[in-house]
């Protein structure tokens, strides 16, 4: 067959044209000339679900309902989280102040004390008040002389003190316990070592006995009365520095504390509010930090580890502070994977942790969501003091969007990197003594981004020109086709074409994956090649035997393969091969297969069109080359303007197919053929050319086990001679 009859055979299937590749934001119907006319959006587009979750969440104050934050990194899930608590802070009241005190009963269990917001410190103040003038009175009563007015005077002085303290802090039950506890504390102290019979010991020696510090208080959560309901973010969930701890110091040897050297962690401080906690930084760390966070959750109790874990050999006066109740609302914000993992392996997670907020990669791209997503832009460009975007710069930063996701159908949310675009072509836009932002400043800003990172795609680029990597792009091969694989060089994606050649010969039935046999071919590349073992078995050879063996590799592939987007690449040079049929050289092809031959959408769609037609651009292009995708990437396609300007001008096309047989057919320019009434191919169909190779190759096989058969009968009759 001639080209211009390959030529007539693929024009059976219909190349896409440059409109089906440009009319990503035609529906908005957008009447603003630039974004100064776009008034701002108050909101977050597209986080509906997450919004309902946080609503919920923070409404339900039962036990139970923290809230687990999932989603990719730029979302706006902090940006979210923060106006719902500003929301929820400016409807309450700020927490307690905590406090611990002396236990007199126990002093190695000192009491914790809650007060209102900005009483502590007061309280804390008084408390050293009260030391000072009980100091000074008992300067004044030990001149007494008189022995039973030295008694009265002390026992009046004392209640004095005190009964104003408990006068002051009448609502506070747990400082009118302490307050009866000091006062008896006091009076035994000094009336046991101090009174005997008729006289009592000087100033100096009982007032030494008197442990003054110990009637201090640690304001351990120090709140201000004005302040909101507290929102803490937890960078580092160690165990200390959710817990808190006993800090120790060094005493003649040993390793000593006592209440005062008691420190909160970010429970304590987050107590009464909103605790926010990265969910993968805590599951970095030891085991006993998610069990020790789970126990705190369900017993509603904050208890402070008791050692310091960075002191295990050295003797410690160990201190068991009282535990303080929690009442806190937490927020993981981590990964899906990890959640998965929680739910699937912990039962006590989705006890503790009842709400997912789940925010969404993406929206449906509607007119009523493009002409949000243009307030959107034009609320970061005024909150960035950026200068304004022209309508075609705003559609240029939506299909960069689109092109991030891969998906002309959706809008991104990943806003974090659409201010990143914005704020650089605000920069070349200046650069270029520009008042507003242009289309052309926007793609520049995009060129640059590659220009930056792709050193590695160059090289490659470069191996391919001198022909160290083997690449044609021009001829007819038997057996050979060229792929398309996607490389990660650091932020970049970029598509490298590679040579898939296939080797056939007898065999059971059996496909080799090279790139598995030496440990570089991944699982689902695996998958694809166990694919295509049941779809010949299947398509040519349901009534035999499979009588061949095949192998399969990526030539000059070094690293490792996986995806099984090179699924029908690999079936389409098994067929050549089979057939003996060439593979016109001029096309790559990407897709992943089914078992029944079916062509599915794979990832990577745009930067595998751009590698090869980078690669034909670097050889020289013959207006015949191209690209054959599966027709489920269409709505993928958001393309470079040098490629679609390719497609328009007829020097570079993209096939789309539905099939193996399409597939096949475009790469030889043979009819692939389906079965007549009679289950029979057409004679110069491609198919029938492959099935009559596997019949011969049964046939051969077959013969060689006869002959074997035959030689071991044969054997069976040769005479034996005794000795």
């Amino acid at each position: 067959m001639n080209n211009t009859e390959k030529l007539l055979n693929m024009s059976q299937i219909k190349s896409l044209t440059a409109p089906q590749l440009r009319n990503f934001c035609e529906q908005a119907e957008f009447t603003f000339s630039t974004t100064k006319d776009i008034p701002n959006f108050n909101g977050i587009v597209g986080q509906d679900r997450a919004i309902d979750a946080l609503t919920f969440a923070i409404a339900m104050k039962e036990p139970g309902y923290n809230m687990y934050l999932m989603g990719s990194n730029g979302l706006g899930k902090h940006t979210l989280l923060k106006q719902f608590l500003d929301k929820a802070n400016s409807e309450s009241t700020a927490a307690d102040d905590w406090c611990y005190v002396f236990n007199f009963d126990e002093p190695d269990v000192p009491k914790a004390i809650s007060l209102p917001a900005g009483t502590g410190l007061q309280f804390k103040n008084d408390m050293l008040q009260f030391t000072n003038d009980l100091d000074v009175a008992l300067v004044k009563i030990f001149e007494l002389k008189n022995e039973s007015e030295f008694q009265k005077s002390l026992q009046h002085t004392i209640s004095k003190y005190i009964d104003a303290l408990k006068e002051k802090y009448q609502h506070s039950h747990n400082i009118l316990g302490y307050l009866a506890s000091l006062q008896n504390e006091i009076m035994n102290s000094l009336t046991s070592f101090c009174l005997s019979e008729d006289s009592h010991r000087p100033y100096e020696e009982c007032v030494g006995f008197l442990a003054f510090q110990n009637y201090e208080v640690n304001l351990f959560v120090k709140r201000i009365a004005s302040e909101s309901t507290p929102v803490i973010f937890e960078d580092d969930p160690t165990l200390l520095n959710l817990f808190g701890q006993v800090e120790y110091v060094s005493q003649m040897g040993s390793l000593v504390t006592d209440y005062h050297y008691i420190k909160a962690g970010s429970l304590h401080k987050a107590n009464g509010g909103y605790l926010i906690v990265d969910a993968d930084k805590l599951f970095m760390e030891a085991p006993t930090v998610w069990q020790t966070f789970k126990r705190a959750l369900k017993s509603q109790k904050i208890k402070i580890p008791s050692s310091d874990p960075n002191a295990q050999n050295a003797f410690l006066v160990s201190m068991q502070p009282e535990p303080i109740p929690l009442n806190a609302k937490i927020i993981l914000i981590g990964s899906r994977s990890i959640y998965n993992q929680l739910v699937d392996n912990d039962d006590e997670f989705s006890e503790l942790f009842k709400v997912e907020v789940d925010f969404s990669d993406t929206i449906d791209c509607t007119k009523e969501s493009l002409n949000q997503y243009a307030r959107v832009i034009a609320t970061l460009i005024r909150q960035n003091n950026l200068p304004a975007f022209s309508q075609n710069a705003v559609k240029a930063v939506i299909e960069y969007g689109m092109r991030q996701i891969e998906d002309t159908t959706q809008l991104s949310t990943h806003m974090h990197s659409i201010l990143e675009l914005l704020v650089e072509a605000g920069y070349w836009a200046k650069e270029q003594n520009q008042s507003v932002v242009r289309d052309e400043d926007v793609k520049l800003a995009i060129e640059k981004q590659i220009y930056r990172a792709d050193r590695s795609r160059e090289n490659i680029y470069d191996e391919i020109k001198k022909g160290t990597i083997l690449i044609d792009v021009t001829g007819e091969k038997i057996a050979t086709v060229n792929g398309l694989f996607v490389i990660e060089s650091g932020r970049l994606e970029f598509a490298q074409p590679a040579r898939i050649t296939a080797n056939v010969r007898i065999g059971d039935g059996d496909i080799i994956d090279i790139e598995r046999e030496v440990d570089l071919g991944g699982a689902l590349h695996s998958k694809g090649v166990l694919i295509l073992s049941s779809y010949l078995g299947s398509r040519y050879a349901t009534n035999k035997p499979l009588s061949l063996s095949a192998s399969l590799v990526f030539e000059q592939s070094y690293g490792s393969v996986d995806g099984d987007s090179a699924t029908v690449g690999e079936l389409c040079a098994l067929l050549s091969a089979i057939a003996k049929v060439p593979v016109n050289q001029s096309f790559s092809i990407t897709g992943s297969a089914d078992q029944h031959g079916n062509v599915q959408a794979v990832g990577g769609i745009n930067e595998k069109i751009e590698g090869f037609f980078d690669i034909c651009k670097l050889k020289g292009f013959t207006n015949q080359q191209g690209v054959i995708i599966p027709a489920a990437n269409i709505p993928h396609l958001i393309l470079r303007d040098d490629v679609v300007e390719a497609i328009e001008n007829e020097q570079f096309f993209l096939y789309p197919v539905h099939n193996a047989d399409e597939a096949i057919s475009l790469l030889t320019g043979l009819t692939a053929g389906k079965r007549n009434s009679e289950g029979e191919f057409p004679e110069d169909s491609l198919n029938y050319k492959v099935e009559q190779r596997l019949l011969e190759l049964a046939a051969l096989k077959h013969d060689d086990q006869h002959k074997d058969d035959c030689d071991e009968h044969d054997e069976d009759k040769e005479p034996k001679n005794d000795k």
